[in-house]
């Protein structure tokens, strides 16, 4: 069985994911985390987690300084990220920070359980960017939203502070086509700096 950590501020929310995925899709143990503090700590214990279920949401600020830790420290951890939120740019912030999947706190267990088997499966989940009826959930088409899957690369990279010749070794890419993709970014998001850039996906989305 695979191991896996749940992240959320509310204890209740967070006990019945725990129970849902080890009685609904096999995972044990399952760790629990109410707060950063907690979170941290769990992370630091071996073997680390197969799966990490994050609250995007924990108090009144944005997790994406726990989501980035995961995905930087413990990149073979798949990342599944849930909240309230229906905004599909909170999906794809949290995509662009690491995550591996996105799914509403709304959705039904089955939605959950077909998400979490969509990881394990090393495939993606974020319907909210899927067009039409969400056939294509795990295929997300970023054009919609401004963005090439190769934009999108580069935009996550950006976001772990990664140089203009780093992620052109990473991606096989030539540094003026990467600075071509970095400007097309910069454009998108109407800014006019990493920096900027940076500040946009550092949780300032305003108060929950």
């Amino acid at each position: 069985m695979s191991n896996a950590l749940v992240i959320d501020d509310h204890p209740l929310v967070a006990r019945g994911i725990a129970g849902y995925l080890s009685a609904g899709c096999g995972y044990a143990p399952v760790e629990l985390a109410f707060d950063r503090a907690q979170a941290v700590a769990c992370l630091r214990r071996a073997p680390a987690p197969a799966l990490v279920v994050l609250d995007f949401w924990l108090g009144q600020r944005p997790a994406v300084d726990l989501l980035q830790h995961v995905a930087s420290h413990h990149p073979e951890t798949r990342i599944l990220v849930l909240s309230g939120d229906e905004d599909a740019k909170i999906m794809l912030q949290a995509q662009a920070l690491g995550a591996h999947g996105f799914i509403k706190k709304s959705d039904p267990p089955a939605v959950f359980a077909e998400a979490v088997r969509a990881l394990a499966q090393r495939r993606s989940w974020f319907p909210l960017l899927a067009c039409g009826d969400g056939s294509s959930a795990t295929a997300p088409p970023l054009a919609t939203h401004g963005l090439t899957a190769r934009q999108a690369q580069v935009l996550g990279m950006m976001l772990r502070g990664e140089s203009n010749k780093r992620i052109a070794e990473a991606l096989c890419l030539s540094e003026p086509t990467v600075k071509e993709h970095v400007s097309a970014i910069l454009r998108r998001f109407d800014v006019s700096s990493r920096a900027q850039v940076l500040a946009l996906f550092s949780g300032q989305l305003g108060q929950r």
